[in-house]
């Protein structure tokens, strides 16, 4: 399927002349494919703090030979409610008359504010300001002082702000008038991002910076070496006790020396008894004396110990058992692994197997994936606590999600419930509104609602402004009004941050129904609702109170009466 529109010209971004309060930020000469009629249609912005209800603009035509055709003088973008920084006109298609028009040459000629005043076009070119604007790297070739320069003045800052021409041009890439104290855009104040540009100064706080950065640097491998020296002093502590443990096998096997020598003993008196000595005493001792080197966490002497009673009982898998063992004793988890899962269904081998996976996990700092295997394991041995202490481990390096999903999986273990509600308030409670990033309120709302029980904590989290505004705006809303070609009633509906926008045009010929699911969500200190599945434009919301509120689209504000 061929295209609606071919583009025949581009203008040059962000076209400006001295003193104007609009900013030409795009525009495009088009034909329209169907009807072959050539059309433009531009993109404007209001820099001035006055709110915008008029603008004019004049469009000089020219065909593919350069010479001037008919072109369309002092068009009027009337009834408009454009706040400084927004933009208007891109939905607005503006006709030509003459098809030949190749190219185009535009000007705003006139602008009419709220505050009644009026900016009339006095001539001059409007040139793209976008062309030659610094970047920080360009100004400050030094990787730190460009990191320097970020950390004075906030993140979001490639371009070098200058005044000039009338304008402030922000780091952040923003227009503003060079009259404004802070950018329309990322709220920074011009003199606080100019001073940041004083090389002496930059330099001065960038050496002191890397100066403290060497230092922590240097105090974490003086930590690092404590730690180093710790370890070793742990490994000779374990030396030792491997030693003593030694001692303590010679004595047992001295024992079990004298054991054997009673036996024999016994196997030469006792003629009543030789088989009962040699089959069952004998065994059972060294058994029991092979168990207690276990206990002793003697390994080498418990494996010797039970291979040589051959296949007494269960000796060659408690063998086996024990070099697992041992093998998790030299934090050797993939080979302790292994072993008990070879051994099968032998006494507890497979939660053993499970038990050393999830230490394994954690000895790897998957804190998330340890907790969970542990929590599998149900109440083998300490799984439920180390679980926990996992939990309570996440919750204190703030990894919220994580804390959230471990004390969740814990159910009803000790106060596993309470303290996931707690992380679920941390995690909401960091949240940054200001960040530039755009927070739904209803998915914070919903969370709050299902996720914490605790009545002091929901009421401290509902009573965040974004939660009170939010609250305000629970209800249905009705407004009206006429558009140039329906008249329409629309019918807003809001539910724990969900909204449900019923539309109805009235037309000549019958009316036309609409519905849309839309989402409130908050930016920048400003609210919104809008549905990205829809591709529905954002409408600002404005003049929140109880019983009305104000919106906008398409460049006109609308007002909204609560009807419950």
């Amino acid at each position: 399927m061929s295209e609606r529109f071919t583009r025949l010209y581009t203008l040059p971004e962000n076209l400006y002349t001295n003193g104007a309060p609009v900013l030409i930020t795009a525009g495009a000469l088009l034909k329209d494919n169907q009807n072959q009629k050539i059309l433009v249609q531009l993109k404007l912005q209001n820099l001035s703090q006055s709110q915008l209800v008029a603008c004019k603009v004049s469009l000089q035509a020219f065909d593919p030979s350069g010479a001037e055709v008919a072109g369309v003088e002092n068009y009027s973008y009337l009834d408009l409610a454009v706040l400084r920084g927004r933009y208007f006109g891109s939905q607005t298609p503006i006709y030509l008359p003459d098809s030949t028009t190749r190219k185009i040459v535009v000007s705003v000629t006139q602008a009419v504010f709220g505050d009644k005043t009026v900016w009339q076009y006095s001539g001059g070119k409007w040139k793209s300001i976008s062309s030659n604007r610094q970047r920080i790297k360009d100004i400050f070739p030094d990787v730190e002082l460009q990191k320097q320069y970020a950390v004075e003045v906030g993140k979001n800052c490639e371009y070098v702000p200058v005044i000039s021409d009338h304008l402030f041009l922000c780091t952040c890439g923003a227009v503003n008038l060079s009259k404004d104290r802070v950018c329309h855009q990322c709220g920074r104040e011009t003199a606080k991002l100019l001073s940041a540009l004083d090389l002496k100064e930059l330099t001065r706080k960038k050496d002191a910076r890397l100066a403290q950065e060497e230092l922590e640097r240097q105090e974490q491998e003086r930590k690092a070496e404590e730690e180093r020296q710790k370890q070793e002093r742990r490994a000779e502590e374990a030396r030792k006790a491997l030693e003593r443990q030694r001692e303590k096998k010679r004595a047992v096997l001295k024992k079990v020396k004298r054991i054997a020598i009673i036996a024999t003993i016994a196997i030469v008196i006792g003629i009543t008894a030789p088989m009962v000595v040699q089959k069952v005493i004998i065994p059972a001792n060294k058994y029991k004396a092979a168990e207690q080197l276990l206990a002793e966490q003697d390994y080498e002497g418990a494996i010797t110990a039970f291979t040589a009673l051959g296949d007494y009982r269960d000796s060659a898998d408690r063998a086996a058992y024990v070099a697992a063992e041992q093998l998790l004793a030299e934090q050797d988890y993939k080979g302790a692994i292994t072993a008990f899962t070879a051994l099968g269904d032998y006494r507890d081998s497979a939660d053993r197997a499970a038990y050393v996976a999830a230490e394994q996990l954690l000895a790897e700092q998957d804190y998330g994936g340890a907790a969970a295997a542990f929590t599998a394991l149900g109440d083998y041995q300490d799984s439920a606590e180390r679980a926990y202490g996992i939990a309570e481990q996440l919750l204190a390096l703030q990894d919220y999600e994580g804390a959230i999903a471990a004390f969740t999986a814990l159910g009803d273990y000790r106060d596993s419930a309470e303290q996931a509600e707690r992380a679920v308030y941390c995690d909401i409670k960091r949240i940054d509104f200001d960040d530039g990033w755009s927070h739904n309120l209803a998915s914070i709302y919903n969370r709050i609602s299902d996720k914490i029980e605790n009545e002091s904590l929901k009421n401290e989290l509902m009573d965040l402004p974004q939660m009170k505004t939010l609250l305000t705006l629970q209800g249905t809303w009705n407004t009206s009004g006429n558009h140039t070609i329906y008249n329409y009633n629309y019918t807003i509906k809001i539910q724990d941050g969900d909204v449900t926008l019923d539309k109805t045009h009235h037309y000549s010929n019958g009316d036309k129904f609409y519905n849309y699911r839309l989402v409130i969500f908050y930016k920048d200190g400003r609210y919104y609702f809008s549905d990205s599945e829809e591709n529905y434009s954002e409408k600002e919301i404005l003049n929140i109170s109880e019983n009305q509120f104000c919106y906008t689209e398409d460049d006109k504000i609308y007002t909204c009466t609560r009807v419950s």
